[in-house]
Formats: structure tokens, C-alpha cells, sequence
């Protein structure tokens, strides 16, 4: 039941009126100032326009105007609309909310409990962090909590656990850590509620200083869209149902079984950040509170400008008057001259997308590439041809739009986070020679040895002829340095499970500690592995000596399944950065060493030798990172006729020998 609580329209003091195309609420005795009525700034167009004042142009005005009005219910509910589409298949669509308390946070929480008042529906859970970082922390926020009880809204305190040991006091970094902390603890919490985005109260006035901040240290280009209205959760990477991936109870659609499961599934999703509050200034989102009545607290090291870079921007805006330049309407207009120059060139990266062949084996990590000769830059015919206007190929322009194509494409197999896009000129070189020498003839036939960029190998395997003109290239991972081994530990799972197999699956694993969780291996695939023995087993990338060893250890079908993946989607060096699953020889001694009884990305698994009857009972998740390009995905483990074919007529044949074998179609893998 939600509770009874102040709105400025139940207010019958409270007077309405018509704007126009706006229409807002002003309390009794407030007038507009000729000419205001349509300066609130859209949500379509989030920035204001910049003061047009012909006697003013020198210096930013410190002018404000005579009343601030509140954030319309409507303005909310389309700036909300305009960055949030809810996921298809989702049971409830759920919003969380960051609310720190501050005026900014509580104006969000306001137009939510009022957009909910105002659809009927109970959508918005707020959670509020406790960074423990001072005495009272934890009072102040209860008292916010009983705030956003007022009105209406559910809510839980989120208390930040420091190391043990740790003075958060002589931390140098101490704001940059509970940041992260922060995030990590948000994206958990909308995880395991059942949230798909968290809502933050980020405006224009944070957008401007961030600007400048980026202005300060030198950024440029797509550094100075400051702050997005929409994108994934930050500070996430490498948690499951949170950063780039999705928890099974999320949809209505119920996961395949084992027995139906035939290859690698690609991850999607993931929890979002939304910004709705972006269009509006800081002094709308007070006027909102106090026309409101909701309740606000002041944190009082937010004006102290020795803590961090920000509170020395705002102290500046605050208290100096700056040349019109630097002012907040013109940095707003260069956030978003910087927005729509980065929009087209993403759109021309995804018309150049569309326009490739390009294909993931998500079973290894491979990514093959072809196009023909004139892709890019494109020729004067082809470019006639598709209908281009005449004015000249911009080729600087074209290199950025060049090396933002490559970035997505090297994201699909990099085990990085990130590759900034100034890295990839030699990338772009090699691809796209025609970019760099526009008036050489057949600069794109010079010889290119492969070369490594952003974690990822490129070697160019096929030059155009008459019978096959496309240039042909393969993106792999690149191979592990001497010294470089990425490495996981999977515990035993818990004796109580393993008591009752049959149960053993029935839990979401995300909401109950004592399942295994998915862990991302080498920056590529989520893997969960439920270890049956009384030991740790290792994930660790496949080696040369492993091979001979795990052939000896398959039969069968299972023996032709490895082979036939081996040399069709794993070659080469590229086979090295695959993940095996490893037990000890000996458990006692560590230096005995390991081997290799499962392949997961090839659904391989030993079933020969003194060691298979003892992993029966292995099973495990394997789910490749989430794509943001569309992109055609190799991902089966049985798409060979012959191999099937011939698998099942033995199958059937020891069928009929052995009355009492089980079936081997994968059942240790489960999803």
C-alpha cells in the first residue's frame, strides 16, 4: 500500500498554468519572466540553448532566472522514455533507483513515486549506499530511507564493507574506490532483485563540469560527449547477471536441459544506467523537491574544493565569473556538437558493418572477415553507385570512422575491457591502405606480415583474384606470452548438494552462495563448472603437451567431435587460448602436475581410460561475451553430417551390445 504523501497537484494552493506547449505548475505569486515560456529544455534535446543576449558575449552570465521551474511529470516520463526500451521476454519489468539523499537524488525519487502514482504501477526500488566512510553514515541514511518511505517508494541500505585493517582516511584514492565499491555494490543489488537498469540523477550541470574536466586534461573527439544518457553499469566488469550478461530468472523462457544443449551460447544484456534527469539543471531538480516537499541532506564535502577535481570545478562556476567560452550553455552545446559528430560516424561504422561478411566461431574465439577491394574508402563508382552525395571523401574522417570499425570488430575476440581507438592507426593502416595513400593505384596488394593490436592477432589470409575478389582476414586472440597464463580455481562443490543430484540444478545459482557462480575467463567466455570431486580443479589455457595425453583419453564419437573442431575452428596458434578444465595427478603433491579431462567450448570431455569413470559427474555452463555488432556466430559442437551420422550408427550398434550404456549426447553440460 503506498503511503500518503505531498504532491504539489493534490495541492489545491498550488495553481496550474497553460505555457503552451508546456504546461507546469507555479505556487501562488510566481510569474514568468516575457519570453520564458518555452525555455525548458526538451528531453529529445537534452542540452538548453545558450543565452542569445548580443550585450553579453564576453563572459558567461551569472544571471539566473527570476524562478526555476519544477521538472514536469511529463518531461520525466519522456526523457525516461526517449533512453530506456524494456527488455522483450521480461516477466516484470524493474527500475532501481540510486539515491544518495542529495537533492539531486531525491528530485529523481520524487518524479518516480509520481510517474507510479500517476500508471498505477509499483516499478522503482531505491537503494541507498552507506559508504562508511564517516560517523552518522549510517544515521543519515535511514533518514533517507524513511524519506522515500514518505514517499511511497521501497528502498534498502546498501552498507560498503572496507578491507579489514584499512583506514579510509589516509586513502589517496579513497573517492575513486568507493566509486567502484559503490557500482559493484548497485549492480549486485539490482542482479539479484530482479532489476534491468538503475536510474541516477545525473544533470546538465554534472554534464558541463564533466566537460571541462575532460577540456582540462586535454581529451578531445569523443571524450567531449561528457556524460551518456544511457549505458552499461560501470565498474561491473567481470560480474555475471550485471556487466554485460544476463541471470536465468530474468525471462519467461525456460533454459534448454542438458540433453538440449548442442553448443555455446552468446550472452546478452546486462544491467543499464539511465540518466533522465540529464536535461535539466540542477536548480530545476531543487525547484522540484521544494515544490515537492521532499526532504533533502547536504553533504558538506561536496563544497570543499581541495577533495576532488569536481568540487574545484563547482567551486569556480560558483564564485568566479568565466569567460563565455567556458560557461555551462557553451561546453553543453560542445557535449553535444561532440554527440552528433560521434552519431553519424557510428552510424557510418554500422552501415560498413552491415555492408561486410564477417563470422565469430564462438566455440574458439576466432572472427573471419571478408570484403572486397573498393570497401573502404569506397571508389568514385561505388560511391556514385550507392548513392553518396558528390561532395569529396573527407580521409581523415574516414580513418577514425575506419578505426572505430575495427575496434568493434577486435572487441569480439579481445580478452580486454576496452581498446581505445587511438591505438589502432597501425590496424587501420594495414587494412585500409587506400585511407593513407588515396592517388597510389592497388595499395591495398602490398604485403602485410600479421600483427598484434589490442590484444588481438590480425593476419590477412587472402588477397582478391578473378575467381574470389574479397580480402580475407582472421582476428584471434593474441597468443599467451611466455609468462602469461590465465588461471582459475573451481572448488568442490558443497557436500549437500552433491548428496541429492537431482536437485542440484533447481536454484537460480546466482541467488545461493552454494552453487558455483560463472567466472569470465581471459576477457571471452563465462564458464560455471560444478566440480564433483573432493579437490580444486583448474580452468587454464590448453597446451602443446596436453594433446596427445587427451586424445588417448576420448573414444568414439566424442574422439571425432575434438578433431574435427581442432581443424576446422581452432587453428594453429589460436587452439593455445583455449580453456581446458585440469585436474591434479596427485592432490598431495603439487608437483606432479595436471591433466586435461574436459574442453568446454567443445563440449569434450574424457570417456576413455582409468580416469573417465571418475568425471562422470562434471558438468558445467559455457556462454561466449556478449556481442554489440550483428554478427554471424558459428556455435554448435555436432554440425558435421558425416561425424553425426556415423556417431549415431555406433550408437546404435553398442546400443544393442550393451543394453545397459547411457546415451553420450553431452549430458555434463548444463544451461
Amino acid at each position: 500500500m503506498r503511503s500518503k504523501r505531498y504532491c504539489r497537484r493534490e495541492d489545491p494552493r498550488i495553481q496550474s498554468r497553460d505555457l503552451g506547449p508546456c504546461s507546469v505548475t507555479l505556487p501562488p505569486g510566481l510569474r514568468l519572466r516575457p519570453g520564458q515560456a518555452n525555455t525548458a529544455p526538451s528531453a529529445r534535446s537534452p542540452y538548453p540553448e545558450s543565452p542569445s543576449d548580443p550585450h553579453n558575449v564576453m563572459f558567461a552570465s551569472t544571471t539566473r532566472r527570476l524562478v526555476a521551474l519544477p521538472v514536469s511529470l511529463q518531461e520525466f516520463r519522456d526523457s525516461l522514455a526517449s533512453i530506456w526500451l524494456p527488455r522483450l521476454h521480461v516477466q516484470t519489468p524493474r527500475l532501481g533507483l540510486a539515491i544518495s539523499g542529495g537533492v539531486d537524488s531525491m528530485a529523481l525519487a520524487t518524479l518516480a513515486a509520481e510517474l507510479s502514482d500517476s500508471d498505477e504501477t509499483d516499478v522503482f526500488t531505491a537503494f541507498i549506499v552507506d559508504h562508511q566512510l564517516r560517523q552518522g553514515s549510517d544515521e543519515e541514511a535511514s533518514l533517507v530511507q524513511r524519506s522515500l518511505d514518505h514517499l511511497g517508494i521501497d528502498s534498502e541500505i546498501l552498507r560498503m564493507q572496507w578491507p579489514a585493517g584499512v583506514d579510509t582516511r589516509n586513502l589517496p584514492n579513497v573517492e575513486t574506490l568507493a566509486r567502484k565499491l559503490r557500482y559493484r555494490l548497485l549492480g549486485t543489488a539490482c542482479r539479484d532483485h530482479g532489476i534491468e537498469a538503475l536510474l541516477v540523477a545525473h544533470h546538465s550541470d554534472d554534464q558541463a563540469e564533466t566537460v571541462m574536466m575532460r577540456l582540462a586534461k586535454g581529451h578531445h573527439g569523443e571524450g567531449l560527449r561528457g556524460i551518456k544518457p544511457s549505458g552499461d553499469i560501470p565498474e561491473c566488469y567481470g560480474i555475471h547477471g550485471v556487466h554485460q550478461s544476463y541471470a536465468e530468472w530474468f525471462t519467461s523462457n525456460m533454459a534448454p536441459t542438458s540433453e538440449e544443449q548442442h553448443g555455446v551460447q552468446v550472452e546478452h544484456w546486462g544491467i543499464q544506467v539511465l540518466r533522465p534527469l540529464l536535461p535539466f539543471s540542477k536548480e530545476r531538480l531543487t525547484a522540484t523537491c521544494k515544490a515537492s516537499a521532499t526532504n533533502w541532506v547536504e553533504d558538506h564535502t561536496n563544497k570543499d574544493p581541495t577533495l576532488t577535481i569536481r568540487n574545484a570545478v563547482r567551486h569556480v562556476y560558483d564564485k568566479y565569473r568565466l569567460p563565455a567560452p567556458l560557461g555551462k550553455p557553451a561546453l553543453l552545446q560542445l557535449s553535444e556538437r561532440a554527440n552528433r559528430k560521434m552519431q553519424k560516424r557510428e552510424e557510418e561504422v554500422q552501415r560498413l558493418v552491415h555492408s561486410l561478411d564477417a563470422v565469430l566461431d564462438v566455440r574458439s574465439g576466432q572472427l573471419a572477415i571478408l570484403f572486397p577491394r573498393s570497401f573502404y574508402p569506397p571508389s568514385p563508382r561505388r560511391r556514385s553507385l550507392e548513392g553518396f552525395d558528390r561532395t569529396p571523401f573527407d580521409f581523415e574522417e574516414g580513418k577514425m570512422v575506419a578505426a572505430m570499425l575495427i575496434r568493434h570488430l577486435a572487441m569480439l575476440v579481445s580478452p580486454r575491457e576496452s581498446i581505445e581507438v587511438s591505438s589502432l592507426e597501425t590496424a587501420v593502416q594495414n587494412m585500409f591502405p587506400g585511407l593513407f595513400r588515396p592517388h597510389e593505384m592497388h595499395t591495398e596488394l602490398i604485403d602485410v606480415a600479421p600483427f598484434t593490436v589490442g590484444g588481438v592477432h590480425f593476419e590477412r589470409t587472402n588477397l582478391p583474384n578473378r575467381t574470389f575478389p574479397y580480402f580475407t582476414w582472421m582476428l584471434s586472440r593474441q597468443p599467451y606470452l611466455r609468462n602469461e597464463s590465465p588461471t582459475r580455481t573451481i572448488p568442490p562443490l558443497p557436500r549437500s548438494d552433491l548428496e541429492d543430484d537431482s536437485e542440484i540444478f533447481m536454484i537460480p545459482p546466482e541467488t545461493s552462495p552454494e552453487h558455483p557462480q560463472f567466472e569470465l575467463y581471459d576477457g571471452r567466455w563465462w564458464l560455471r563448472v560444478y566440480n564433483p570431486s573432493e579437490h580444486d580443479l583448474m580452468v587454464r589455457p590448453l597446451r602443446p603437451d596436453d594433446l596427445k595425453a587427451f586424445r588417448a583419453s576420448l573414444q568414439g564419437m566424442m574422439r571425432e567431435r575434438f578433431e574435427m573442431l581442432l581443424q576446422d575452428s581452432a587453428k594453429a596458434k589460436s587452439r593455445f587460448t583455449l580453456p581446458v578444465i585440469a585436474a591434479p595427478k596427485d592432490p598431495d603433491d603439487e608437483a606432479a602436475g595436471d591433466y586435461v579431462i574436459a574442453l568446454p567450448t567443445f563440449g569434450v570431455r574424457i570417456n576413455a581410460g582409468p580416469n573417465a569413470a571418475a568425471w562422470e559427474s562434471l558438468k558445467w555452463n559455457v556462454r561466449y561475451r556478449r556481442m554489440d555488432i550483428p554478427t554471424k556466430v558459428r556455435d554448435t559442437w555436432d554440425d558435421y553430417p558425416v561425424l553425426v551420422g556415423r556417431g549415431r550408427e555406433r550408437d546404435t550398434q553398442e546400443q544393442e551390445q550393451r543394453p545397459v550404456e547411457t546415451h553420450e549426447d553431452v549430458p555434463f553440460v548444463v544451461d
